[in-house]
């Protein structure tokens, strides 16, 4: 604060260095999580409110047949609606996740060249802090 009678400046100061990320740390976290989800044994799916995909793990392609991430991605927001023979399991998953925040279920699923396939599909909301819906997780295995 300054002291304009006596002409001088009392500056006061605090160490945060405590609260500093190391840099370092961050980005090697970021990355082991990278990992995980790529190398994860089950499908991970993270799907935008409007139904688009934007994130696909291998596991995930491979189950629903396609070439590539983005080869899935860019099939668009129908996608999410398109990937299941019956579309009243996507209805069912959009009533319970109104309910609770975690629902799983057994369902149909088309691949890429329009075979069947049942899955177990376990799915999460990703919330934002004003409570709306930010993504939507699904987590997939082939059965």
């Amino acid at each position: 604060t300054p002291d304009a009678t006596q002409g001088e400046i009392y500056p006061a100061g605090r160490d945060v260095s405590t609260f500093r990320v190391d840099d370092d740390l961050l980005q090697e976290s970021e990355l082991k999580a990278t990992i995980t989800v790529e190398n994860a044994a089950e499908g991970i799916l993270r799907i935008a409110p409007s139904g688009q995909i934007v994130l696909a793990n291998r596991a995930a392609v491979s189950i629903l047949g396609y070439d590539s991430e983005e080869d899935l991605i860019c099939q668009g927001p129908e996608i999410d609606t398109a990937m299941f023979v019956d579309p009243n399991d996507r209805h069912l998953i959009i009533e319970r996740l109104a309910r609770s925040p975690e629902t799983s279920l057994q369902c149909r699923l088309y691949r890429k060249n329009g075979s069947v396939i049942w899955a177990a599909m376990k799915l999460r909301v990703i919330p934002e802090a004003n409570g709306a819906i930010s993504c939507m997780e699904k987590y997939l295995s082939a059965l």
